[in-house]
């Protein structure tokens, strides 16, 4: 896999990893739609680690292994096909646009929420794009 994802991919699910793998291939893309390093071949990389870490930081209350699995998860192509709970499915419909009158007054609008900052700091407003 593509460097510090390794380490997180180790925290998740047997049954997630396995299902993961195949898609691994897709961190190395660029994300034209993200700023600075992010627009660069690995820019899916660099993204969903900072996704990842900014995630854990300001986490509170969810299980680490949870919030790696959807963070690892948001932006692959092929996410319908992973073994993900309903609160994943939920938080990574939202970083894809679901508008937030359909999960806000779900059990999942925490999780929602912070899966949606973590996304947004990355992709918006860490507008140097270095590798925190």
């Amino acid at each position: 896999m593509i460097g510090a994802l390794d380490h997180y991919l180790a925290q998740t699910r047997p049954e997630f990893r396995q299902a993961f793998l195949p898609y691994v291939s897709e961190f190395a893309r660029p994300m034209p739609t993200h700023p600075g390093a992010q627009r660069a071949p690995n820019g899916l990389a660099l993204h969903t680690g900072q996704v990842i870490r900014k995630a854990l930081e300001l986490n509170q209350e969810f299980a680490a292994q949870e919030i790696i699995e959807c963070c690892l998860a948001h932006d692959l192509k092929h996410w319908p096909r992973l073994p993900l709970t309903p609160c994943q499915v939920t938080a990574i419909r939202a970083t894809r646009g679901l508008a937030w009158k359909h999960w806000r007054r779900t059990p999942h609008y925490r999780f929602v929420a912070l899966i949606l900052i973590a996304d947004m700091w990355s992709a918006y407003i860490n507008v140097e794009g270095d590798d925190r």
